[in-house]
């Protein structure tokens, strides 16, 4: 079987392009979850001790 080099590298240049700007996104995407998680994490916080108060 003879593989093409023109076909090879179109797929190496796009395979690299995609993954470095899904890496790109992945990482900014990861950050911006992590400031999400902690601010929902610290909202649930606030409700369960406010719930807990009540009950006391």
């Amino acid at each position: 079987m003879i593989i093409h080099p023109i076909p090879f590298l179109f797929v190496s240049v796009f395979y690299n392009s995609i993954i470095l700007s899904f890496k790109r996104t992945f990482k900014q995407f990861t950050e911006f979850l992590k400031k999400y998680l902690e601010n929902f994490g610290k909202i649930i916080l606030t409700k369960l001790s406010l719930i807990s108060e009540r009950k006391e």
